[in-house]
Parts: structure tokens; C-alpha cells; sequence
């Protein structure tokens, strides 16, 4: 669901006849669900929450945690689209004196048609400790290697990238997209941010720093909030909904 799109009435009329007449509307997300209701000015009473299922096996418990001897290192695991998943915005604080001083790293993994644009941002910038590190396909590699996660998108149904970081026990430092919010507690497990605000971002990245030497107890409760919250595989759920047995 684009939170910016526009919805004419005519669209808005198409879409809401199609829906009512669906025994189930099924939404990766309550925020995503809150959008479209907005931008229909409809009330859905057969919609049903399913998240979405993780390109990473059940772990028994959080990847073991890295050594931060030489630093401490982030990973942002996303396509190369900033105007979707904010990788101007991250780029925009990591510019700042202050982070250019610190031990703080930060891999961008994945692929996308802004790949140019966002070399040439960083070397504008004078931007040295981001790296550009291509498709991984094991998400226990990333995070087996990387302290915590940062995304900053604009937008989201319920970010993957997100569950996998807390299914391999790191905390995240997320914008509050994609029911983010609901998974993220500030300080507990993770730290949240305005999308689209660089402010925002650079106040939460603050305050993941001053509670770096707690990443490791975060990582473990964000893992906690997962197993918790998907206690029931999502591909069974939807399985189950489409076969009517639930």
C-alpha cells in the first residue's frame, strides 16, 4: 500500500466493490490496513492480519553476538530505491562530523537502479564508512557479521528485512513503517524513527549509540518479541485461510 498515492473516486469505488465482495482481505500489516481504509473511506470488516514468512530458518536462540573490537557495525539489508527505502535519508545523518568520528559502520546490502547515485552521494559526501556489499542470499551471513540493523524506509507492508534482523537476534533501529512500532519498543529491543525525517533518524541512531554496550541484551529481547509474535507460521496461516478451515 503506497501511503502517498492518489485514489480518485472511481478508483476508490472499483477497489471497494472488489473487496466487499472478497470472503477475506488479507494485509501484511494493521498500518497497512489503516492506509487503505483512509484512502478508500472504507471500513473493512473482512479484512485478516497475516505477516509476512522470513527467509530465515527458526533459530533456537540469537546468532552469536560479533566482537566489537574494531568498531561497531550496522547492517541495512534493502533494494538500492531511496525514494522507497531511505537510503538518502541514512546517508544524509551518517554525513555529520560526529558519525564520520565514530566507530560506526554501516553495509548496505542488496541491489537496485540507484546504485550510481548512491556511490556518487558518498563520495560527495566524503562518506567513508558505508560500504556497498551487493546481494547476500543467507541472512544468517549478515547478521552473523553485523551488531544491529537500520532501515529507514518511507514506506512498507511489513518489512522482511526487519523480521529477519530480530529472528537472528539484533535490534533494530527502523523508521515507523509497516506496523515497525508494534514490533519495536524504543530502548527495549530497538530504537524508532519518523520516515522520511533526518532528524528523526540521526536522534534515533543517537540514542542506539549511547546504548551500544547493550546491543547484545537488546539483539536478545528483539528475538524474544519475535518468537513471540509469530508463534504460528505464516504460510500455514494463509494455507489455512484460503482452504476455509480457519
Amino acid at each position: 500500500v503506497h501511503p502517498y498515492a492518489d485514489v480518485t473516486d472511481e478508483r476508490a469505488e472499483r477497489f471497494i466493490q472488489a473487496y466487499a465482495g472478497a470472503r477475506q482481505v488479507v494485509f501484511v500489516s494493521a498500518q497497512n490496513q489503516a492506509i487503505l481504509s483512509r484512502q478508500l473511506g472504507h471500513t473493512f470488516t473482512n479484512a485478516v492480519g497475516v505477516p509476512n514468512p522470513i527467509d530465515v530458518e527458526r533459530l533456537a536462540a540469537p546468532l552469536p553476538y560479533p566482537s566489537t573490537a574494531d568498531g561497531f557495525r550496522l547492517a541495512m539489508v534493502s533494494a538500492l530505491t531511496p525514494f522507497h527505502k531511505g537510503q538518502d535519508i541514512v546517508l544524509e545523518v551518517l554525513a555529520q562530523e560526529k558519525w564520520k568520528q565514530r566507530p560506526l559502520f554501516v553495509d548496505l546490502y542488496g541491489e537496485g537502479r540507484a546504485r550510481g547515485i548512491i556511490e556518487r552521494n558518498l563520495q560527495r559526501l566524503g562518506i567513508d564508512r558505508v560500504r556497498l556489499c551487493g546481494y547476500e542470499p543467507d541472512k544468517r551471513v549478515i547478521w552473523g557479521s553485523h551488531h544491529a540493523a537500520l532501515f529507514a524506509s518511507r514506506m512498507e507492508g511489513l518489512s522482511l528485512a526487519l523480521l529477519e534482523a530480530m529472528a537472528c537476534g539484533r535490534p533494530v533501529i527502523a523508521t515507523n513503517v509497516g506496523d515497525a512500532e508494534r514490533l519495536i519498543q524504543d530502548g527495549m529491543n530497538g530504537f524508532i524513527a519518523a520516515p522520511g525525517d533526518a532528524t528523526s533518524l540521526d536522534a534515533a541512531l543517537e540514542r542506539a549509540w549511547d546504548h551500544r554496550m547493550e546491543w547484545e541484551r537488546l539483539g536478545a529481547a528483539a528475538f524474544a518479541t519475535f518468537a513471540d509474535r509469530q508463534r504460528v507460521d505464516p504460510v500455514t496461516r494463509l494455507v489455512a485461510l484460503l482452504e476455509g478451515t480457519t
